[in-house]
């Protein structure tokens, strides 16, 4: 079978997505972004713990030390050691 020199072969039709192939892949997509997102999250929500934690004991690191200057100022030495019960 010869084909005609005139007559331009037939076009190749090239394949496309489909509606519903775009709307899988997207899916698909969304879940994979989901998945990553909740897999970062919580490491995050741990540093901002541990550094919401840190900052609180450098508060009541910063008032301890002022409670025992104000005691210093007004007794003589420093408080006693607290004996067991």
């Amino acid at each position: 079978m010869t084909s005609d020199p005139k007559t331009p072969p037939a076009p190749r039709r090239r394949r496309s997505w489909t509606l519903i192939g775009l709307l899988i892949a997207a899916a698909l997509a969304l879940l994979v972004g989901a998945a990553v997102a909740v897999a970062l999250v919580p490491p995050l929500l741990q540093q901002q713990r541990e550094a919401a934690r840190r900052t609180q004991v450098q508060e009541n690191l910063r008032r301890l030390g002022e409670a025992i200057q104000a005691y210093h100022q007004t007794h003589p030495g420093l408080p006693a050691p607290a004996e067991p019960e």
